[in-house]
């Protein structure tokens, strides 16, 4: 049975076109314990030739309470030329309890240049 699903798991992946790979790792200081976490994922679209990574890193604990439930997200896409991933937009994204900030960078190759564009939204509060 494990020859059979390890089989048909190597078949399927050699045909894939797409990969996804996850990861999460926590992150903390010895006298404080665990302080956060960062979850990694990568996608690779073999047959376009296109990937995306994402990052996000969650605090935990004091350190949630101390940075208004901060939230941190970091996504690159772009081209796999040559086995090198080259960003075509690049993505940051802020969250806390009231605010979300969010700055979009796009890269122009051929004219040199990158465009980048911040958007605030704040939550407004209602009595």
């Amino acid at each position: 049975m494990r020859f059979l699903l390890l089989s048909f798991i190597l078949t399927f992946s050699l045909v894939a076109k797409t990969t996804i790979e996850e990861l999460r790792y926590e992150s903390g200081i010895s006298i404080y314990g665990q302080i956060g976490y960062v979850s990694l994922r990568l996608e690779e679209n073999h047959d376009e030739k296109t990937y995306k990574i994402q990052a996000t890193t969650t605090s935990t604990g004091i350190v949630k309470y101390l940075s208004s439930n901060r939230i941190d997200t970091f996504i690159s896409e772009g081209n796999i030329i040559d086995g090198v991933y080259t960003p075509v937009k690049f993505t940051r994204i802020t969250s806390k309890n009231d605010s979300t900030k969010e700055r979009v960078y796009t890269y122009d190759y051929i004219q040199k240049n990158v465009l980048k564009i911040e958007t605030i939204n704040t939550l407004e509060e209602h009595s």
